[in-house]
């Protein structure tokens, strides 16, 4: 049986070693800088800020941009830093993003390249 292995850039080095030790066949594929991004990336900053709006987290967003430390920053980090905020938050926003990048023309690259490895 091939292992099919989905995981952030960060953690990329660790997943290796783990994947040489097991001598085990391995598709590894890297999301950039990790799937909150690649997700964000694929429904757009307007989509995610919409599915923030229907979960009622856009005034809590909102004020986590007026935060000094990202006050300024791109969207793009504003949204990561804000769904990452928290076990529950991250694995809700995930599904939900998810569901919204349904549409396989925008979704994740890296999740589209493990998908198809998993079905071979």
């Amino acid at each position: 049986m091939r292992l099919v292995v989905l995981c952030d850039a960060g953690e990329e080095p660790l997943v290796h070693r783990a994947i040489t030790a097991s001598r085990r066949q391995v598709s590894l594929f890297v999301c950039e800088p990790d799937l909150e991004a690649e997700l964000i990336r694929a429904v757009g900053i307007d989509g995610a800020l919409a599915i923030l709006d229907s979960q009622g987290d856009l005034g809590s967003f909102n004020t986590l941009q007026k935060q000094v430390r990202w006050h300024g920053q791109q969207a793009e980090a504003q949204l990561r830093r804000f769904i990452g905020a928290g076990a529950r938050r991250k694995l809700r926003y995930a599904r939900l993003l998810t569901d919204a990048a349904v549409d396989l023309s925008r979704a994740p690259s890296p999740l589209i390249a493990a998908l198809d490895a998993s079905l071979r």
